[in-house]
């Protein structure tokens, strides 16, 4: 029998990822079932809305339902929102894309257009070969198991805000589950059903808190999580060609840490999360632009300029 190829190993680990993609989502939903069943049904409702321990503490129990159901509501539709996107697949229909009039575009070390070698398309900028799906895909951020989908251009807004507002009901259900259970006063040992909300959301919110500030700060480079690796030692291939000094295409290298897209804290949020202020907020539109061309940072153009020139 002959030993595994690479492409064998590659769909064994596709096949594995896919399949957890499966079961992640499916746990998380269980769990998070049940932990909206607990907070809910237990520690709202029993312990603070039936039990009469005075309009103050009815009025509590009251104000965090409402409160927990906003923030749940939300963050159940930003992860749906995630689910049912279609991912942005490079396909074969990016040739045009790359031709002699296009100023500037990422390229292979040679200095030719990037061609994926399992795909064998051709990849627009910022787009990578995603190991569990086995296709291309547009501005390739990674692949997250716990929704079964590759965090690409198509998404990449939604799952922003899943984090966000995810990072704030597990706060909430852990600090409003510890304050009730601080004003009862009537347990001399802490219910196992509390036990396992508190440490559900506990790990909700560190879990996702430190995904959303890892997320925030590549936002506001204008960079994704395949980007930001290594960033500031990673170097870009590019060809330039500027009709109006040069003849031909060259084939340039940035510098460790240069920062191509990056366009300012401003322009790099709404380059994703989208102009209008309500969008930040509600998962409905997705980032605008085609995936494929992004706006060049003025003074890195001028610098690739400049060493095309010289070269």
């Amino acid at each position: 029998m002959p030993p595994p190829t690479d492409f064998d190993r590659q769909l064994k680990f596709s096949k594995i990822q896919k399949f957890l993609g499966v079961v992640y989502p499916l746990a998380i939903l269980l769990v998070t079932g049940y932990v909206v069943w607990v907070y809910v049904a237990l520690i709202c409702v029993n312990s603070n809305i039936k039990i009469k321990h005075g309009y103050r503490a009815m009025g509590a129990g009251v104000t965090f339902l409402v409160l927990f159901f906003s923030s749940a509501a939300i963050s159940y539709l930003c992860y749906f929102r995630v689910l049912i996107s279609n991912t942005s697949y490079c396909g074969d229909t990016n040739l045009d894309y790359y031709n002699n009039t296009a100023p500037i575009f990422i390229c292979g070390p040679n200095g030719a257009p990037r061609i994926c070698g399992t795909c064998k398309c051709w990849l627009p900028d910022r787009s990578h070969h995603s190991r569990v799906s086995m296709k291309c895909v547009k501005k390739f951020d990674h692949y997250c198991g716990f929704v079964g989908k590759d965090i690409c251009f198509s998404n990449h807004k939604f799952f922003y805000q899943l984090l966000f507002y995810g990072t704030i009901a597990s706060l909430f259900v852990l600090v409003s589950t510890a304050i009730m259970y601080a004003r009862k006063g009537e347990y001399r040992s802490l219910p196992g059903t509390w036990i396992f909300v508190l440490i559900s959301s506990g790990f909700g919110a560190l879990f996702m808190g430190a995904l959303l500030f890892r997320q925030t700060v590549f936002l506001l480079l204008n960079l994704n999580s395949h980007e930001g690796r290594n960033w500031k030692s990673r170097v870009y291939h590019f060809s330039v060609f500027f009709p109006e000094q040069m003849t031909t295409r060259v084939h340039v290298q940035s510098d460790p840490g240069d920062l191509p897209w990056d366009l300012g804290y401003s322009k790099n949020w709404r380059s994703v999360m989208g102009d209008r202020w309500y969008d930040w907020f509600l998962p409905f539109r997705r980032s605008p632009g085609d995936g494929m061309h992004y706006e060049y940072n003025p003074s890195f153009l001028h610098k690739m300029r400049l060493k095309a020139t010289s070269s």
